[in-house]
């Protein structure tokens, strides 16, 4: 599948208004949820520019560590780095029969953890601070071996590892 083929236009109904942009998202190849302090993260593989990629989806992240979402989503787009990192992804959910479709706003692996040190735990409530600093602490470990060792997509882990590392 080529990166044209993988892409669809963000103009699908049901977008949320924060995360819609003129940018087309693109449709993951797989997706895995991963288990960290009690919280479900999901990461997505996607293919991109020829290159397959892993991005961690970070609205859900944000709800969990009592972020705003809308002030992080403004801080991604104004940092020149992570804003080059994230990526509108198209993901279908079924229920009841009907098919929905909604976008969401992913940020490469690698970025994660320099996007959780921007956070500032003083600036969050005072029973989600704790939570952050051990987010922020332990974060890029787990998921990064995780990924090393090949749970998140074992068919495409010598590939990904490939481009990471060079």
């Amino acid at each position: 599948m080529d990166d044209e083929e993988n892409r669809e236009r963000l103009d699908q109904p049901g977008l949320k208004a924060d995360e819609a942009t003129d940018q087309q998202a693109l449709v993951p190849t797989a997706v895995r949820q991963v288990n960290f302090h009690g919280d479900v993260i999901t990461v997505v593989l996607v293919e991109e520019r020829g290159r397959r990629q892993v991005y961690v989806l970070l609205r859900p992240l944000c709800q969990y560590l009592g972020l705003s979402w809308s002030s992080q989503l403004q801080r991604l787009r104004e940092d020149e780095v992570l804003a080059e990192a994230t990526t509108s992804v198209l993901l279908s959910n079924t229920e009841v029969g009907h098919r929905q479709r909604y976008t969401m706003i992913g940020l490469q692996l690698e970025f994660l953890p320099g996007w959780m040190f921007s956070f500032t735990p003083k600036r969050v409530r005072a029973d989600l601070q704790e939570k952050i600093k051990r987010y922020r602490r332990d974060c890029y470990r787990v998921l990064w071996e995780a990924f090393l060792q090949g749970e998140l997509f074992p068919v495409e882990q010598r590939e990904v590892l490939a481009s990471v590392v060079e």
